[in-house]
C-alpha cells in the first residue's frame, strides 16, 4: 500500500511539474512577444474588483438613465488616460479615444479586427443579420450592393425631403405654441428614410393629434429595442440573462413592420416578372435594388432594419442635437439665417445648400460635439497591436490577443484639449474655418467600414435647416438647462423644446 503511494504521489508531483512548467512556458512566451515587438500592457483603471467587474457595470448603468453617461466617460478617460483596461461583466476591455488607435482599427489594420460577438448578439434579436452586425464575404457582398444606392439621383432627390420638411414647417405653423421638436424629427425621418428605401412614405406627420399611426408605432418599438441593445452591449458576455417581455414584442412590432413592406415590394415584383403590373413602372428604391440580389424575406428585412436604423436615427439625432443648440445660440442661428437668406426664398438646390460654408460648419461642429454614435468597438480577429497606450507614458505599442475587444470613443477624443485646444468643450463653428483634422475627427467612423450614408444624412439634414432658416426668424428655447443625453445606439438630446417664431 505504501509502495502505491508513493507511485501516486510521484506521479502526481510529476504532473504537477508539467503543468507548471508548461505555464511558465506560455507566460513566457506570451511575454517575449511583448518585448519582441516592444509592447507594454495598457494602465489599467481602478476597480474594486477585476473579476467580473460589477461595480463598474452598476456604475455605467446608474450614469446611463442619471444622463450622464459622456460626461463620466470624460471624466474616466483624463483620469486614467486616453487608453486603459477595464473589466466589465466578466470581459477585459481595451478602452481607447487615440487618434492612432482609431486609424490602425478602423484603417491600417482593419483586417485584424472584426465587428465581434458581442454587437452581433446584442443587436440580432431586432436586426438580425445584416451590413452592420457581420464580417467577412457577406459584408463586402451587402456594402457592394448598397453603396451605389446612396448616390443615384432617383432614388434619393431633394424633391421627396422637401415633401416632408414643407409638412413639419406648416405643423408648427398651424400650432404657433412650444413645441418639442425632437419627436418631430424622427417622424420626420421615418417619412423621407422610408420613402428612399421604400418608394413610399410612412407619413406620420400626417396623424392627428391623439392617433397613433403604423409609423409613430414602429418608431417608439424601434426607440424602445435600440435602448433596450445598449443594456446588452454592457451584459457581455452574461447577455444570455437578459429577459424583458417588452423587449421581445418591441421586436415583433418591427419585424411585422417591415414584413408588410417587404411583402409588398415581393409581390409587386412577382406581378412586373410575370407581365402583370399595371401602370408606368414604378420608381427606383433601395428595396427594389436589393431584391435584385435576394428575394428571401427574412434576409430583407434584415437588411432594410439595418438601413432604417442607418437612414432614420442617424439624421434625427442630428437635427435634434443641432435645433438644441441653435435654440441656445441666437448669434449663430442670426448667422446662419444671414448666409440662407442671400438665395431668397425659393427651394434649394444641391449645389445652393454645398455652397452654404457657415451651414457646413454648424453641422460639422455639432457633429463634433454630439457625434450621433458616440463609441463603438472591434473585436481582434487574430493576434495584433495597438500603436499607442501603452507603458507609463502611453506611447508604447499594446499587444492584442486573438479575441481581444477594443472600444473606442469618439465623444472623449472629439472633446480633447490637446486636439482642439482649449476651448474644446465650446460651440465655435468658426474653427473650422481652418480646421482640417484627420483621425481626429470621425462623426461617421473611418475605413472601409464608414458610414455609407453620410453624405445622404448631411445633405438632409443641411436641407432641413435651409428650409427652418427660410421660414423662422428666432428660436427661442424653453430648456432652462443644458443639453441633456440620450443614448441608445445613437446619442441625441434628451428633448428640443422651442418656440418657433416665424419670420
Amino acid at each position: 500500500m505504501a509502495l502505491f503511494l508513493n507511485r501516486f504521489n510521484d506521479s502526481t508531483s510529476l504532473y504537477c511539474i508539467f503543468i507548471l512548467v508548461f505555464a511558465i512556458y506560455v507566460y513566457y512566451e506570451w511575454l517575449g512577444r511583448g518585448k519582441r515587438g516592444n509592447f507594454q500592457p495598457a494602465r489599467r483603471f481602478h476597480q474594486s474588483e477585476r473579476i467580473f467587474g460589477l461595480s463598474l457595470f452598476k456604475s455605467l448603468a446608474a450614469s446611463s438613465k442619471a444622463g450622464t453617461y459622456l460626461k463620466d466617460a470624460r471624466e474616466r478617460f483624463e483620469k486614467n488616460g486616453y487608453t486603459h483596461s477595464i473589466v466589465l461583466a466578466g470581459s477585459t476591455i481595451i478602452q481607447t479615444a487615440e487618434p492612432e488607435n482609431l486609424k490602425a482599427v478602423l484603417g491600417t489594420l482593419q483586417g485584424d479586427y472584426d465587428s465581434g460577438t458581442v454587437r452581433y448578439n446584442s443587436a440580432f434579436p431586432l436586426l438580425g443579420k445584416g451590413i452592420f452586425t457581420l464580417d467577412g464575404d457577406y459584408w463586402v457582398h451587402s456594402r457592394a450592393i448598397l453603396k451605389p444606392c446612396f448616390t443615384r439621383t432617383e432614388i434619393f432627390n431633394l424633391q421627396n425631403v422637401e415633401t416632408h420638411v414643407s409638412r413639419l414647417i406648416s405643423l408648427i405653423l398651424q400650432d404657433n405654441e412650444a413645441v418639442d421638436l425632437k419627436p418631430l424629427f424622427f417622424l420626420l425621418s421615418l417619412d423621407t428614410s422610408t420613402v428612399f428605401l421604400l418608394g413610399e412614405s410612412t407619413n406620420s406627420l400626417l396623424s392627428s393629434k391623439g392617433s397613433v399611426t403604423e409609423g409613430e408605432e414602429f418608431a417608439n418599438a424601434f426607440k424602445f429595442c435600440t435602448k433596450e441593445i445598449m443594456t446588452r452591449v454592457r451584459m457581455g458576455k452574461f447577455m444570455f440573462l437578459h429577459r424583458n417581455k417588452k423587449f421581445t414584442e418591441a421586436c415583433k412590432t418591427c419585424h411585422k413592420f417591415a414584413d408588410k413592406y417587404v411583402q409588398k415590394a415581393l409581390d409587386q415584383r412577382h406581378r412586373e416578372k410575370a407581365g402583370a403590373s399595371s401602370g408606368k413602372p414604378k420608381a427606383a428604391t433601395l428595396l427594389g435594388e436589393l431584391m435584385k440580389e435576394t428575394e428571401d424575406p427574412l434576409e430583407l428585412r434584415c437588411q432594410l432594419l439595418h438601413l432604417l436604423l442607418a437612414g432614420r436615427d442617424t439624421t434625427a439625432s442630428l437635427l435634434s442635437s443641432t435645433f438644441f443648440i441653435l435654440s441656445k445660440r441666437p448669434d449663430v442661428w442670426a448667422k446662419l439665417r444671414q448666409e440662407v437668406l442671400q438665395y431668397g426664398n425659393v427651394l434649394p438646390t444641391t449645389a445652393q445648400i454645398q455652397e452654404c460654408k457657415y451651414l457646413s460648419f454648424v453641422l460639422k461642429e455639432v457633429l463634433r460635439l454630439y457625434p450621433v454614435i458616440v463609441t463603438n468597438s472591434r473585436m481582434a480577429n487574430k493576434n495584433t497591436y495597438l500603436p499607442v497606450g501603452g507603458g507609463g507614458n502611453g506611447q508604447s505599442k499594446i499587444f492584442i490577443p486573438k479575441g481581444q475587444v477594443v472600444a473606442y470613443h469618439y465623444h472623449v477624443m472629439h472633446r480633447r484639449k490637446d486636439i482642439f485646444g482649449d476651448d474644446a468643450d465650446d460651440f465655435r463653428p468658426e474653427r473650422w474655418e481652418t480646421l482640417r483634422p484627420r483621425w481626429e475627427y470621425l462623426p461617421f467612423g473611418g475605413g472601409p467600414r464608414i458610414c455609407i450614408g453620410q453624405q445622404l444624412a448631411l445633405t438632409e439634414a443641411s436641407y432641413t435647416v435651409f428650409r427652418f432658416a427660410q421660414k423662422f426668424c428666432e428660436i427661442q428655447s424653453l430648456d432652462k438647462n443644458g443639453w441633456r443625453e440620450n443614448i441608445s445606439i445613437t446619442s441625441t438630446a434628451e428633448n428640443v423644446k422651442v418656440r418657433m417664431v416665424p419670420a
